[in-house]
């Protein structure tokens, strides 16, 4: 069973049943919120709900195994497994009725757990750090299709990353700051350009809930700006090795 709780009361709000009697496996692998709406990812399925109450506005069933699942504007994203390798086929499905928009393979991007990922919020994008790769890409929402990717080079992993003033913003786990052009990929800003220094200051985002890395070099501009905040970067370990290839169709 799939509950819906109410965040202040913890009473139960809705209830739904994921599968009747004799089903060998009914468990929920993953589930993600954003918007008040909530995916669930099942063994071999992808249920979609109204977050208040629980009601359940599709599903889409006959998926092969989805472990993993992102609300958007646009749809539910999910990550399938694929028979003989760990890299995931990434699928988007309608927002209105589950049906697949697009699917595209992640031939070399690493396990779904390790995939770093974010919506574009000026762009249509959907960016995407592949740790065994070693590749910061961006596909296009409508059609799946890849519209640019970026190697920071030096076998640096990428710890972080997010889309402010038209450009992505991403920190290493050596602590350099990569600031490239969010429409295609190109280094921009910076001293020498694409570069920047992280100095312990991030732009404060409330909106998405995480903080975006600040660019500005300048201290004097960074102290006066109150949107401001102290934050620690953490670093951990991902691989960043292979090369990146990409097998997309429509559906």
């Amino acid at each position: 069973e799939l509950d819906f709780l109410d965040a202040r009361s913890g009473k139960i709000q809705g209830r739904e049943a994921l599968a009747g009697p004799g089903a060998k496996d009914a468990r929920v692998r993953h589930t993600d919120e954003a918007g008040g709406k909530v995916a669930a990812a099942l063994p071999a399925a992808v249920a979609f709900y109204d977050a208040k109450g629980g009601k359940r506005l599709w599903r889409n069933d006959g998926l092969r195994a989805p472990e993993r699942v992102k609300v958007l504007d646009a749809g539910v994203l999910v990550f399938a497994r694929v028979r003989g390798r760990d890299s995931p086929r990434l699928l988007l499905l309608g927002a209105a009725d589950g049906k697949p928009v697009w699917s595209a393979d992640l031939l070399n991007a690493g396990p779904p757990s390790e995939i770093l990922l974010e919506a574009g919020r000026a762009r249509p994008l959907l960016y995407l750090w592949e740790p065994r790769a070693g590749t910061l890409a961006a596909l296009d929402l409508a059609s799946g299709r890849e519209a640019w990717s970026f190697r920071p080079g030096g076998g640096e992993a990428v710890l972080r990353f997010a889309e402010a003033g038209g450009r992505l913003l991403a920190v290493t786990k050596s602590g350099r700051l990569r600031i490239l052009d969010a429409a295609d990929g190109r280094p921009a800003g910076g001293d020498p350009p694409g570069e920047g220094e992280i100095t312990g200051a991030v732009l404060a985002d409330d909106d998405v809930g995480h903080g975006v890395v600040e660019a500005d070099p300048d201290p004097r501009r960074r102290e006066a700006d109150p949107r401001h905040r102290a934050c620690e970067h953490e670093r951990e370990r991902r691989p960043q090795d292979g090369a990146a290839r990409r097998d997309k169709s429509a559906q």
